[in-house]
């Protein structure tokens, strides 16, 4: 069954879908038009009792990985099946040989828009809870660390000067400050492959970017 990828390009992510993934029988779709075309002709064509291909809609694949039904379950396994390039792998390999990734859980935090266009980080409204999870983690396991990947310096910072930098272990990338999102396309990927080898998640809510971390090695997601 192939998979159609609308890969919408955004200013702050300058990349195209072979730039950053590996995948077999996927066909990348560049206009919103042909997107609308394919949605009514897979998903709501009259007469069709079951779609033909899954069809993947860039930033909202989980509107199709959690709904029960054939197209679902297609788009999940396809989804699992993606592999960085290898000039991106090697960077994970590299990083998860060095650290002990799969002992440790995942942090995921988003905060790009509250740095530059909110006039400088004041601290999103979600940063008691990150708090509160990580707490209640180091009461009950005094040993645990976190894997953190985040895509601006101010909660690298926040978080390594609150718990220790060898409590929150950060992948060291230069940051782009001047974007809304800080972090290349490419950095991002590596990051996520390297976030799914944890043993589990917590990451940032209505993140895709969280929950595709999670699907990819079946790992549990916290929510803050």
């Amino acid at each position: 069954m192939p998979l159609f990828v609308w890969w919408g390009r955004h200013p702050d992510c300058r990349a195209n879908f072979d730039d950053l993934f590996v995948a077999k029988n996927t066909h990348v779709l560049n206009s919103p038009n042909q997107y609308r075309f394919l949605r009514v002709r897979l998903f709501e064509g009259k007469g069709r009792s079951r779609p033909t291909s899954a069809m993947l809609h860039s930033g909202h694949y989980k509107r199709f990985t959690t709904k029960p039904g054939l197209h679902g379950a297609a788009v999940s396994a396809r989804l699992a099946s993606l592999r960085l390039r290898d000039d991106l792998a090697i960077h994970v390999e590299a990083f998860c040989n060095e650290v002990p990734v799969h002992t440790m859980i995942g942090l995921h935090i988003r905060r790009t828009d509250f740095a530059i266009c909110r006039r400088g980080w004041s601290g999103p409204k979600n940063d008691a809870r990150v708090c509160a999870h990580i707490d209640e983690t180091l009461e009950q396991t005094p040993d645990a660390r976190f894997l953190l990947c985040a895509d601006n310096q101010h909660t690298v910072t926040w978080l390594q000067e609150r718990y220790g930098p060898e409590r929150i272990v950060w992948r060291n990338i230069t940051m782009l400050t001047k974007r809304k999102r800080h972090s290349t396309p490419q950095e991002a990927a590596i990051d996520l492959f390297i976030l799914a080898r944890t043993k589990r998640i917590v990451g940032t809510t209505h993140s895709s970017f969280s929950s595709f971390a999670a699907h990819l090695s079946n790992l549990d997601l916290i929510r803050v």
